[in-house]
């Protein structure tokens, strides 16, 4: 399994997002998307149709130089940069033996807005395979 972390409303549909977290300097710029080198097992995880809960990879884009990457006070938390996410649902599968690099593309910043999508979408697909709740 590649869940770090499952998301969930705490009222309202029950939708559940399970998400494996990753975090780099070594994002690749593609044009339209960045480029990230995940482990092949992740991949397979990720790529897989027979789930309960739809699933994504958040990558964690980072500053290149460490002590830059976020600063936290009791006013706020501020990251340098931002997350972006990718479901790699239904994905072709690879005979790449250790990593495979995918594309994430750059409208897709995890934001809260984002994250209100993406659960309303699972939930808009889960009452349409299953005729409501």
């Amino acid at each position: 399994m590649s869940r770090d972390v499952r998301i969930s409303p705490i009222a309202g549909a029950p939708v559940q997002i399970d998400a494996q977290l990753k975090a780099t300097v070594n994002l690749i710029d593609g044009g339209d998307v960045l480029k990230f080198d995940l482990d092949v097992g992740n991949y397979n995880h990720l790529r897989a149709t027979q789930v309960g809960n739809a699933q994504i990879l958040i990558v964690l884009d980072l500053h290149n130089e460490d002590d830059s990457w976020l600063s936290a006070s009791p006013e706020e938390l501020v990251f340098r940069k931002c997350a972006y996410w990718v479901s790699l649902y239904d994905a072709p599968p690879t005979t790449n033996q250790n990593r495979i690099r995918i594309d994430i593309p750059k409208d897709q910043v995890f934001s809260p807005t984002a994250l209100d999508d993406i659960m309303t979408r699972r939930f808009d697909r889960i009452k349409e395979h299953h005729g409501g709740l």
